[in-house]
């Protein structure tokens, strides 16, 4: 039987009616992953119940017809959502006073567990082209001098009058098999665009160093 068409009309508005409850109380994308094969995508949501209190879950769902797979609840705020290259892991982070904690989801089971808790003065992740360990970006406060503490400050350079500035970056890699952590970097200056090779033995990344001599100041 064929649908009415009774009543719908063609408009170029955005406008669209929804009453307060609906708009208040909807469930809403957060962020989401699609596996490496394009079969399967998770997503987060959180909704808020009539007392204000937020619901966070997880939905697996097959992208052909959008059928629900799995869902999962984790007890705090997620973030970071990624799929190993192999397509076999799922990971994400959530958040605490205490630190972050990287969370491995297994594609074919389901079965979630703790990679590494609370993790220190955490910014982001990369996965090895492998699939053998993570790529963890974390960062480094220098710690004030006895002059600081006074509230006397000697500048390095220029960029030192920014708060933020001697903040450096450094990398560490987390084995998937043991959980267990390296430091690979240190230094004096910030690191970023960190890039695997494909075998997951080498890392490429860029050094910002300060050079006040020519354009772009940087170098």
């Amino acid at each position: 039987k064929k649908a009415s068409v009774k009543g719908l009309q063609n408009t170029l508005t955005p406008q669209e009616r929804h009453s307060i409850p609906f708009l208040l109380r909807r469930a809403r994308v957060i962020s989401g992953a699609m596996t490496p094969d394009g079969k399967e995508v998770v997503a987060s949501l959180m909704r808020k119940d009539h007392k204000g209190k937020t619901e966070r879950w997880m939905e697996w769902r097959r992208t052909t017809d959008g059928a629900l797979l799995h869902v999962h609840r984790p007890p705090a705020r997620i973030g970071q959502m990624q799929w190993s290259p192999d397509g076999r892991t799922h990971s994400y982070v959530t958040y605490s006073r205490t630190g972050v904690t990287l969370w491995l989801v297994d594609r074919k089971t389901k079965r979630v567990r703790a990679l590494r808790r609370n993790i220190k003065h955490f910014q982001y992740y990369v996965w090895a082209p492998n699939s053998k360990y993570l790529l963890l970006g974390r960062y480094r406060k220098q710690k004030p001098s006895k002059t600081e503490r006074i509230g006397a400050r000697r500048l390095r350079n220029m960029n030192d009058r920014w708060p933020w500035y001697r903040t450096r970056v450094f990398y560490s890699s987390l084995s998937v098999k043991t959980g267990s952590m390296m430091r690979l970097t240190a230094g004096r200056w910030n690191l970023s665009g960190p890039k695997l090779r494909p075998d997951g033995k080498a890392i490429l990344f860029l050094r910002s160093i300060p050079d006040y001599t020519k354009r772009p100041f940087t170098r």
